[in-house]
């Protein structure tokens, strides 16, 4: 009697940034996360050429430059250049297959904009650090003062770039679309200019 165990088509299950989200300005990285592993090598998941990244307002490809794949959490990691304000569009476009040698289920396509840059118009100061070791946490204050001439409207984000690269460190209350980055939201008033506005920051991070 011969036996014969199904295997799970390939699929993208989360993505950063999202479909439809946005990122901070001076982006280096996109991730994809499958949800089987999948093949690497020539053709593969860890090839640069297996994927598309555009500028959609002029058509202009950012070369993808690596791709590192997680074997454990089924996650590859594209760098390319730093992303200006706009719109752009990832796409999977080389024929990946997973580890049985399954295409991929659906075509993966995300389409998303990166936020204006506000460095040289705000400050930025950090203030009341705590260390909690018993639970792993890093608390602190963090305080963006509006330098410019006008209010700040909207939603703000900070961006720690690169903080999710230590082994399970994460921002507690991220914003979806990216893990490294934590939204103040200013409310219709906003913050004038000279102003600030607070918040406090919890980083998980279990090597403490």
């Amino acid at each position: 009697i011969d036996t014969f165990a199904p295997t799970a088509v390939p699929l993208v299950v989360s993505s950063t940034p999202v479909d439809g989200g946005a990122t901070a300005p001076g982006t280096l990285r996109s991730t994809i996360t499958f949800n089987v592993d999948m093949q690497t090598g020539d053709g593969g998941v860890d090839d640069p050429t297996s994927y598309r990244l555009i500028d959609t307002a002029n058509g202009q490809i950012i070369p993808v430059g690596s791709a590192s794949y997680d074997l454990v959490a089924k996650r590859v990691t594209l760098r390319h250049a730093p992303l200006a304000t706009g719109t752009y569009e990832l796409a999977i476009i080389g024929d990946i297959e997973s580890l049985d040698g399954d295409a991929l289920g659906t075509p993966f396509v995300a389409a998303f904009g990166v936020l204006a840059d506000l460095t040289t118009s705000t400050d930025i100061s950090v203030s009341r650090t705590q260390l909690n070791r018993r639970e792993g946490l890093v608390l602190f204050d963090a305080t963006v003062t509006n330098q410019s001439d006008t209010a700040l409207v909207g939603d703000l984000r900070l961006r720690l770039d690169g903080i999710s690269d230590g082994d399970g460190v994460r921002i507690i209350g991220a914003t979806a679309d990216d893990q490294e980055s934590v939204a103040f939201t200013l409310g219709q008033a906003g913050v004038p200019a000279g102003g600030s506005v607070t918040r406090t920051i919890i980083v998980a991070n279990p090597l403490n």
